[in-house]
């Protein structure tokens, strides 16, 4: 679960540096998704939740395609046709939500995890919450203001996210790590 925490800073916490044409991505989210397909793997076969392989077909996807765009996006060539990285920056949205609609399950299901019912739901409604923001911070592109207000309070849920799968990490048996 520690390769899962630090992946998830990495793939939902993202700053970014643009330089005329060049887009340089502090925080890479493909070496989250790297993290996280590994330990996606150690735990189907340590929990026997095949959740986790499914998730693990969602991170290696998008660690190809942040990839590519990390790739493009610092030689400056994603800036050049903007249908383009709209196109690609939808597709990322979706398969993100994707992703960590099935990450969420995974986490949920395992009973090895022995979850209460409330730190679940917890978990999902902070899911839906993001969701819901990602969707609407990218809709509202067209009125940049409140999109950054949007992203602002998405930032903040996404770390909510984050520490939560932490407190998990911290109380799980060593074998789950």
């Amino acid at each position: 679960m520690k390769k899962i925490v630090l992946g998830l800073v990495f793939a939902l916490i993202n700053f970014n540096i643009t330089l005329d044409n060049v887009i340089i991505n502090l925080i890479p989210s493909f070496i989250g998704y790297y993290f996280i397909m590994n330990a996606c793997v150690q735990l189907a076969h340590k929990t026997s939740n095949d959740h986790f392989l499914e998730t693990r077909k969602y991170a290696l996807l998008l660690f190809v395609i942040t990839l590519f765009t990390f790739v493009l996006d610092l030689i400056g060539l994603s800036a050049i046709n903007p249908f383009f990285s709209i196109a690609v920056g939808i597709l990322n949205l979706v398969l993100s939500l994707i992703f960590l609609k099935h990450l969420t399950q995974s986490i949920t299901q395992t009973t090895q995890f022995n979850l209460s019912d409330k730190w679940i739901q917890q978990l999902n409604s902070l899911f839906k919450w993001i969701a819901i923001l990602s969707v609407l911070s990218y809709v509202l592109m067209i009125a940049p203001i409140f999109a950054l207000v949007v992203v602002i309070i998405l930032i903040v849920f996404n770390v909510r996210y984050i520490l939560m799968v932490h407190t998990l990490n911290q109380s799980l048996d060593l074998e789950y790590l």
